[in-house]
């Protein structure tokens, strides 16, 4: 009986937990196209912006705030 509860219980947490990392993901796949969108336009305008790893991880994190610093960085001569 014991057994079937800690089962459930433990199954329960893991489902949890995998929703709660889909979440996390699901937060940074929208902040990295958010910020790739932002990238984008400023190379239509004429910007020579990069599309490295360190681009789409600050893109990620920061979401149109991170696109807008690494904008920023390059109109400053900062390539990243």
């Amino acid at each position: 009986m014991w057994e079937l509860l800690g089962l459930a219980v433990l199954g329960l947490a893991v489902v949890f937990g995998i929703f709660l990392i889909l979440r996390s993901i699901k937060f940074f796949i929208v902040n990295a196209v958010m910020g790739l969108a932002v990238i984008f336009l400023a190379n239509l305008f004429g910007m020579t912006i990069s599309y490295s790893w360190l681009n789409i991880l600050i893109c990620a994190i920061g979401g149109i705030l991170g696109a807008l610093i690494v904008v920023a960085l390059n109109l400053l001569g900062v390539a990243i």
